[in-house]
């Protein structure tokens, strides 16, 4: 009976040796687990950035338009807490047109609108500590962005305009640097509150191109031709440097082991160095409220 007993016993230990082992690797096997994420976002952007640049604006003057704001990005695990993502962005600030319709019958009309498109390129490392997880991140960024200021003025009297429009692309490459983080309300909760923030920097060309346009209508006692038709235009090209930092802030719900819901808000900022600041100056910010959804594979 006793020599069945120590047998039992040492069988049980080295069980419990091998069994131990065992359940680590496959712990350290589900957290190295490979696995695919493809989110999605979209929403509204906008910015009163206009207003800061040719002055106050009356209400009854001026018509806002929302912009449209999207995303979409792919992650992929690789190991150790180690991953890599690719998204593409496409954010539109709004435009402002603002109308000046005053007694001497001159129609005046400002119109300006900035759009930017990027598409980054990340290695990431995950940390987590109980309901929190953290995610470190580095990569390459390709930045362009196009921005719009146009004025028409039309005298009523006699018909004559003056059209002036300004127009400028960039394109520039870099480096950014980002971190998100994201923490559970609770043990078993689905709800989740996410944060995150991350800065570009890119260097690049801006290609600015200048227009204005005269038209006259000359009184009946002129020897000239009836009509005057003016136009002028002029093409810059100069290098820059143009910063992009973004921040981030909403609530996460879990419907399911593989898709996530949020709902957020963003602000970014656009800094322009060394570069033409005719249109919009030196910076332009904005608002965005989006909605998006993750599915994990």
């Amino acid at each position: 009976m006793t020599i069945r007993n120590h047998k039992l016993r040492a069988g049980i230990a080295l069980g419990t040796a091998i069994a131990t082992p065992l359940a680590t690797v496959q712990a350290q096997t589900q957290n190295n687990e490979d696995y695919t994420v493809i989110r999605a976002e979209g929403g509204m952007s906008e910015s009163k950035f206009t207003q800061a640049k040719i002055g106050n604006v009356d209400d009854d003057d001026a018509t806002y338009a929302r912009g449209l704001y999207g995303s979409v990005e792919i992650l992929r695990s690789v190991n150790n807490g180690w991953d890599w993502s690719v998204s593409a962005t496409s954010q539109d600030l709004g435009t402002i047109i603002t109308q000046d319709d005053t007694e001497s019958s001159i129609l005046a009309t400002v119109d300006t609108s900035f759009s930017s498109r990027s598409i980054d390129f990340d290695l990431g490392k995950n940390f987590q500590r109980k309901n929190m997880d953290l995610r470190l991140s580095a990569g390459l960024t390709a930045l362009q962005i196009e921005e719009q200021k146009g004025l028409g003025v039309l005298d009523g009297s006699d018909g004559s305009s003056l059209i002036s429009n300004v127009n400028n692309k960039y394109l520039g490459f870099g480096g950014r640097l980002g971190m998100d983080a994201k923490l559970r309300l609770g043990e078993n909760s689905p709800l989740s509150i996410f944060a995150g923030a991350s800065t570009a920097i890119t260097h690049g060309d801006h290609d600015m191109r200048k227009g204005l346009s005269f038209y006259d209508v000359l009184d009946e006692n002129s020897t000239s031709s009836e009509l005057t038709n003016i136009e002028v235009s002029q093409r810059m090209i100069s290098s820059g440097n143009v910063n992009h930092t973004s921040a981030n802030i909403g609530l996460e719900l879990e419907a399911g082991n593989n898709t996530t819901f949020r709902i957020g808000v963003r602000h970014d900022k656009y800094s322009f160095k060394d570069g033409p600041t005719e249109i919009n100056g030196e910076s332009i910010s904005g608002n965005t409220a989006y909605v998006g959804v993750a599915i994990r594979f």
